[in-house]
């Protein structure tokens, strides 16, 4: 597990979260962080502000930035690049790397983390204000295997 540090309100917060990798291999001085996963998840975006949107298919994205994120906690000197395997096309050759603007994205892009990092903060102050409310999507398809559509009823 490991801990975000953000601040809110001039009052310095951590939340605690646990990563679960699905396959981690090692290559040429480089790690290939690699999820597997069975929806139709993007590999690719155009700037960061995208993966924060609520309206993007890109939450397979942010989670892996924000699993190589901790481990280079671990690996400093060492190259991370995180993978999308999509299942349904496993026998199928595919780009598996995630791509921002065309480019491999790997943890060598400072800057990029560097402004992943603040975003991610700014995300935790906006959850955990209690002056911004939560709201309920308006899109029912994500209801479907919500595991709280019985308190909401929504569907």
């Amino acid at each position: 597990y490991t801990t975000l540090e953000f601040e809110l309100k001039n009052i310095k917060h951590s939340v605690n979260f646990v990563a679960i990798l699905d396959r981690i291999d090692e290559k040429n001085k480089l790690i290939q962080l690699i999820d597997y996963k069975t929806g139709s998840d993007e590999i690719a975006f155009n700037n960061l502000v995208e993966l924060f949107e609520q309206n993007k298919n890109h939450k397979a994205i942010f989670q892996l930035m924000l699993y190589a994120k901790v481990l280079q906690k671990e690996y400093i000197n060492t190259l991370i690049e995180p993978h999308i395997y999509k299942v349904r096309e496993i026998r199928k050759s595919q780009n598996t790397a995630i791509m921002m603007n065309k480019e491999i994205l790997n943890t060598g892009n400072k800057e990029i983390f560097k402004e992943f990092d603040a975003l991610t903060k700014d995300l935790l102050s906006e959850i955990f204000d209690p002056d911004i409310p939560f709201y309920q999507t308006d899109k029912i398809l994500h209801c479907t295997y919500c595991p709280y559509n019985a308190f909401c009823q929504k569907i």
